[in-house]
């Protein structure tokens, strides 16, 4: 680690605030952030324009994995209830079926929700997906939803890596 914060201070003043700024995109520990941050200020670049210029940041990197993130944790979700509502239909419990069948299909509306808002997060044109290819999309989740989910999930995950 200690070899790769000295290589830090070969980098130019855009690589370093690149750094500044994407570091947990890059998957580096907080303290390359601290150490470019304390390069450019050996080098002149106050914090503060630093602040001001975008380079601390990037909110809408920041943003659009908080939205994935979410995504995910409703997919797991919705696999539950799906694999639960499987269970209670096997079982012949049809009171519970209908109740996680319900609460199945607002996590699957949520999860629409949470991808429409992803690709608008990223300024980005959603593939294929017009008011009525959700309403498809809906409609193909309920006996796919795994499959859909994990091809979704993929997409969102490579417009993730993708953004500038």
């Amino acid at each position: 680690m200690d070899d790769r914060i000295e290589k830090l201070k070969n980098l130019s003043n855009d690589k370093l605030l690149d750094v500044i700024k994407n570091y947990k995109r890059y998957n580096y520990p907080k303290t390359f952030q601290q150490e470019s941050l304390r390069i450019l200020n050996e080098r002149g670049f106050s914090e503060d324009s630093i602040k001001l210029s975008g380079g601390h940041s990037n909110l809408r990197y920041e943003e659009a994995a908080r939205i994935f993130n979410r995504f995910k944790w409703k997919g797991r979700i919705g696999i539950g209830l799906f694999f639960l509502s499987i269970f209670f239909y096997s079982n012949n419990d049809y009171l519970l079926q209908i109740m996680v069948n319900v609460i199945f299909l607002l996590v699957v509306v949520l999860m629409l929700n949470d991808r429409k808002e992803f690709f608008r997060t990223i300024k980005e044109e959603e593939s294929d997906r017009s008011n009525l290819g959700y309403l498809i999309t809906f409609l193909l989740s309920i006996p796919m939803f795994i499959i859909v989910y994990i091809v979704d999930r993929i997409e969102l995950k490579n417009k993730l890596e993708q953004l500038p």
